[in-house]
């Protein structure tokens, strides 16, 4: 199957909270919001982050930016593999094929590998993944 993100789901600011190590690790914010690439009737819809790992401004404006970038990627594809496809794990990157679509190869980031028992009592990977931006 292929999906695409619905428009109310796509992020277009971050507001991300951290601990700032200059001001005695009290709470602050960094915020940005995206000026291009928004579709005419999209909603704001704000990404809200809290890292407690991150004490510094400059880590949670690239986090922020990171992350806001990749939920702009909208293409979701869901595929069955043989039990080959159990091999693969969150995170890989994978070449997908589609003459109907054009892909000839298009790049795909795994993000759930789950495994199916057949009815004959073989296992098959049900593999979700997410469209790869190189930029992100």
């Amino acid at each position: 199957t292929i999906n695409s993100t619905n428009l109310d789901d796509l992020y277009n600011a971050y507001e991300v909270e951290f601990f700032d190590k200059y001001n005695k690790d009290q709470r602050a914010y960094a915020r940005d919001q995206l000026s291009t690439g928004l579709n005419p009737n999209e909603p704001e819809n704000t990404l809200r982050l809290g890292l407690e790992f991150v004490n510094n401004s400059v880590q949670a404006d690239v986090i922020g930016n990171i992350e806001l970038r990749q939920t702009r990627d909208d293409l979701v594809v869901e595929f069955t593999a043989s039990h080959y496809g159990i091999q693969a794990q969150a995170g890989d990157v994978v070449k997908i094929t589609n003459a109907i679509y054009g892909w000839a190869p298009k790049l795909f980031r795994i993000v759930r590998v789950k495994e199916i028992e057949t009815e004959e009592g073989g296992l098959v990977a049900n593999i979700q993944a997410l469209e790869y931006n190189a930029d992100v």
